[in-house]
């Protein structure tokens, strides 16, 4: 049987874990410079008076009669925004919801349960941190989990966590969803974005 072909997308410097930092750190003031960014307040993504999120309903982009329309709304939140919410994707609403129980409950783990699914030397999947090139880039106040989901030969599930149990089920279910993979499609293909050649998982929350 073929070994499975793991694609590298980078690679990332070893920092320290922020749930270890938050647990250390009593006073708010004794937070590491390089976690502390004040432009976020000066410039938030979103304010008050700002327009809504932008929504993309894929169901429009593949209708004749709208498509034109919402790839124009499509491309507007590619340039303008950098990320939007996908509706009528065709991703069973059951699945997602399990999958965000599961990731919550992941974050859960005691820190030495989650350092099993931890990133490998000269690599960007697992738990920790991504493209942190220098020691004194800043950071984000969070630690991540990230994972390659697709093309299916690229996954690495020796680093997708088994706790909890349904984690790597549901995951997969979800990645597999057809609509997925044909949004990428469409957007590298009418949109002219460009895309890294796989489908990727990322996961992160904040510590306070």
């Amino acid at each position: 049987m073929a070994k499975p072909s793991f694609q590298r997308l980078g690679t990332s410097i070893d920092v320290p874990n922020v749930q270890a930092l938050a647990a250390s750190i009593a006073n708010p003031a004794d937070v590491p410079p390089r976690y502390v960014r004040p432009e976020a307040e000066a410039d938030p993504v979103v304010s008050d008076g700002d327009s809504e999120l932008p929504v993309i309903d894929f169901s429009r982009l593949l209708h004749r009669g709208f498509s034109r329309e919402e790839s124009a709304k499509l491309h507007h939140a590619c340039a303008d925004w950098g990320f939007f919410q996908l509706i009528n994707h065709g991703v069973p609403d059951q699945a997602m919801e399990k999958m965000k129980a599961d990731i919550v409950e992941f974050f859960k783990l005691p820190l030495e349960e989650k350092k099993a699914s931890a990133q490998l030397p000269n690599s960007l999947e697992g738990y920790g941190h991504v493209f942190v090139v220098s020691d004194d880039q800043e950071l984000d106040w969070a630690d991540m989990m990230y994972l390659i989901t697709r093309p299916l030969q690229s996954r690495n599930v020796d680093l997708w966590p088994s706790q909890p149990l349904t984690f790597r089920f549901i995951s997969t279910a979800c990645a597999v969803s057809y609509s997925a993979v044909q949004l990428r499609t469409y957007v590298y293909d009418v949109l002219g974005c460009c895309f890294m050649p796989s489908e990727t998982l990322s996961l992160a929350t904040p510590w306070s």
